[in-house]
């Protein structure tokens, strides 16, 4: 069975499932008025719940690629230089990429830095 064929009985058997559950009738109740045997419900069932299983578990996989989320906006028209910002005085080094400033001081954890390093070298 082709990809298209089996997504497309995949959702007539959920709006089936669905259709079940909304009409209040027993398993055995459903399945005579519609002419499908007990063993076919439950079989499609299972096809359409181990497929959303599936989708579920390929929607929360997990990467190693970092993900970034914005902390705070910063407009840095002139290169960087701790020794005229008094805010920036605890700055040990400055690395620049693109468009981009990272300040690092003697605080930042080498977890952090490297975590820092390895997604500006995925980009």
């Amino acid at each position: 069975m082709d990809k298209v064929t089996r997504q497309f009985r995949l959702q007539q058997w959920a709006e089936a499932l669905r259709d079940h559950k909304e009409s209040g009738l027993t398993v055995m109740e459903w399945c005579r008025r519609h002419n499908v045997s007990k063993y076919q419900f439950y079989y499609r069932q299972r096809e359409v719940r181990k497929h959303a299983a599936q989708c579920l578990s390929l929607q929360t996989v997990q990467t190693d690629k970092p993900v970034f989320v914005e902390v705070a906006q910063a407009q840095l028209s002139q290169p960087v230089r701790p020794d005229t910002d008094p805010t920036l005085s605890r700055v040990s080094a400055c690395i620049r990429t693109g468009n981009a400033d990272i300040l690092v001081s003697d605080e930042t954890s080498e977890e952090l830095l490297v975590k820092i390093l390895r997604a500006v070298r995925s980009c």
